[in-house]
C-alpha cells in the first residue's frame, strides 16, 4: 500500500473512530492492518500504530481546533484561571465540548448509548420532570451502566494526548486539559467528571 492511500485509510478509521461505533472501527483497522506492507511510513501492520495514528489525525481537525483555541483565549482573557474554574459551571462546559467529543474515540458505542438514554426518559415518571434534572439523572444511570472495559482511563488518556498535540498553539488550554487528565479516576463512575460529562451531552439529546 502505498503511503498516500495509507493516510486516506487512517482518515477513514478517524472517521469511524468519531462515529463512537468501536465494533465496526476495530474491524475496519484489523483490515487496514493486513492491507499495510512492511516498509511503509507506519514501519508494520500493527493495529496499535493504526489506532493512535488515526486519534492524531482527529484531534488536529477543526472542531477540536475551534474548542482548544477558544478554551485558550477564555483563560487568557481571565489571566490565570484560579484554581477552582476548571469546576465552576462554565469550566465544566469547555471540559463538555472536549469530553463529548473523545469519548467516542475512547470506545463508547453512541448509538447505544443513545438508546439506553431514550429507554430511561420514557420511562422516566412525568411528575418529576418538573424538577428539572431529567438530563442529568440519565446521565449518572448510564455512567454506571456503561462503565465496562477501560473506556473511563482511555478518555483520560486522549485528553493527555489532546493537550500534548495542541501545547504549543494553545498552551493555556492544553495546561487546563492537562489537569483535568490529571485527576485520579475514581471508582465511582458518576464522579468522574469527564465521564460524566460526555454522557450529559449524549442524555441531553434524548430528553
Amino acid at each position: 500500500m502505498a503511503d498516500g492511500d495509507l493516510r486516506a485509510r487512517i482518515e477513514e478509521v478517524a472517521d469511524a473512530l468519531s462515529a463512537g461505533a468501536p465494533a465496526a472501527s476495530l474491524e475496519l483497522i484489523g483490515a487496514i492492518a493486513g492491507e499495510v506492507e512492511e516498509g511503509s511510513e507506519l514501519n508494520a501492520p500493527d493495529p496499535a500504530l493504526l489506532f493512535w495514528a488515526a486519534v492524531s489525525s482527529r484531534i488536529k481537525r477543526p472542531d477540536f481546533e475551534e474548542v482548544m483555541a477558544g478554551l485558550d483565549l477564555q483563560i487568557g482573557d481571565e489571566g490565570q484561571a484560579h484554581a477552582d474554574w476548571s469546576e465552576t459551571a462554565e469550566g465544566l462546559a469547555w471540559l463538555e465540548s472536549l469530553a463529548s467529543g473523545l469519548v467516542p474515540i475512547a470506545g463508547l458505542d453512541v448509538a447505544a448509548t443513545l438508546e439506553y438514554a431514550r429507554v430511561y426518559v420514557d420511562n422516566f415518571p412525568a411528575f418529576s420532570r418538573p424538577l428539572g434534572d431529567l438530563d442529568e439523572r440519565a446521565a449518572r444511570w448510564l455512567a454506571q451502566l456503561l462503565d465496562v472495559g477501560e473506556i473511563r482511563g482511555r478518555l483520560r488518556r486522549l485528553l493527555s494526548v489532546l493537550a500534548e498535540a495542541w501545547a504549543e498553539a494553545c498552551p493555556q488550554a492544553s495546561a487546563q486539559v492537562i489537569r483535568w487528565a490529571e485527576v485520579p479516576v475514581p471508582v465511582d463512575p458518576t464522579q468522574d467528571e469527564p465521564w460524566m460529562r460526555a454522557l450529559l451531552v449524549l442524555a441531553r439529546t434524548q430528553v
